[in-house]
């Protein structure tokens, strides 16, 4: 009983469900194409002003350039009265697939 609620409750949420697409937004654009520009170039042009590039920074750029991207992670949601099943992107938002 307590699976069956739990599933009536995640469909009503997941209903009007449509996965975002982070990688047609012009921030992922600029991130992706400029991230390898940054990390070479930050030395030359920036590191007498901001000092040494953090690993954090790539990394924190990797984690978003993955963040909502089917190829990074999915949960499957399957429904067993209708036989409909659905992949969500998982999200880095808390480390959990959300339904935004």
């Amino acid at each position: 009983m307590l699976r069956r609620y739990i599933w009536e409750k995640a469909k009503e949420k997941l209903q009007h469900y449509r996965r975002r697409t982070p990688e047609a937004s012009l921030l992922y654009q600029i991130v992706y194409h400029s991230r390898d520009d940054l990390q070479f170039q930050w030395e030359s042009r920036f590191q007498h002003q901001y000092g040494c590039l953090r690993d954090e920074v790539m990394k924190t750029f990797d984690e978003y350039l993955n963040c909502g991207i089917l190829a990074h992670g999915v949960a499957r949601v399957y429904c067993d009265g209708c036989k409909h099943s659905l992949l969500i992107a998982f999200s880095c938002k808390q480390g959990t697939p959300t339904c935004e």
